[in-house]
C-alpha cells in the first residue's frame, strides 16, 4: 500500500534515526526508572502498613485511585511543580503508584494466619512479626510487583509525554510520527 513506505526508504533512512531515537530512549528509560524508585518507595510501606487496621483504610483508598487516569492530576501537579520534568515524573509516580499499592495490599493481605502464629510461637515481638512475615515473606511479590509495575511505566509513558513534551521521548517521537500525516519513511 502506498502508506507504508517501501524496503529502500527505510533502509536508506536507518542510519539517520539512531541518534534522535537513542536521545528519545534514553530520555524515557530515564524517566521511567526514576518513577519506579519513587513509586516503591511511596507505595510498599503503604501496603505493608495496610496489614495495621488503623492503616488498612489508606492501602484501600489509594487502590481506588487506581481508576482516575494521572492526567486527571495535571492541572494540580503544574501549579504544585516547577518545569516539566517534575511533572513528567509525578504523573508517572502517582500512576505507578496506585497500581503497586493495589498489587502489594492484595499481597499482604493474602498472607496466611500460620505465618503470624509461627511467629508467636518463635517468641518474635509484633513489629519483629510484621518484618519477617510481611516485608521478608513477600519480597519475592514485591519484585513481581515492581516488574508488573515497571511495564506500566512503560504503556503510561506515551500518555504523559504526550503531555508534557519539553524533554522529548519515546512518545514524543510516535506522537510526532503520528501527526506527520503517516509518513513513516520520513522518520522523526
Amino acid at each position: 500500500p502506498p502508506v507504508l513506505p517501501g524496503v529502500e526508504d527505510v533502509l536508506l533512512r536507518w542510519p539517520s534515526l539512531f541518534p534522535e531515537l537513542g536521545a528519545a530512549i534514553g530520555s524515557s528509560m530515564t524517566i521511567n526508572i526514576e518513577a519506579l524508585v519513587l513509586s516503591s518507595l511511596l507505595a510498599l510501606p503503604l501496603a505493608y502498613a495496610s496489614r495495621i487496621p488503623a492503616l488498612a483504610p489508606i492501602g484501600r483508598g489509594l487502590s481506588q485511585l487506581r481508576f482516575l487516569s494521572p492526567a486527571s492530576f495535571y492541572i494540580v501537579l503544574v501549579f504544585a511543580l516547577q518545569g516539566g520534568h517534575a511533572v513528567k515524573l509525578w504523573m508517572l509516580v502517582l500512576g505507578m503508584t496506585f497500581y503497586l499499592v493495589t498489587a502489594m495490599t492484595n499481597v499482604v493481605m493474602n498472607i496466611p494466619e500460620e505465618s503470624f502464629d509461627e511467629a508467636r510461637v518463635m517468641r518474635m515481638s509484633p513489629w519483629q512479626a510484621m518484618y519477617y512475615v510481611v516485608v521478608r515473606g513477600t519480597l519475592a511479590d514485591a519484585l513481581e510487583a515492581i516488574r508488573d509495575n515497571a511495564a506500566i511505566g512503560w504503556s503510561m509513558l506515551m500518555m504523559v509525554e504526550g503531555i508534557v513534551r519539553s524533554e522529548g521521548g519515546v512518545g514524543v517521537m510516535l506522537l510526532n510520527l503520528q501527526d506527520r500525516r503517516m509518513d513513516y519513511a520520513a522518520g522523526y
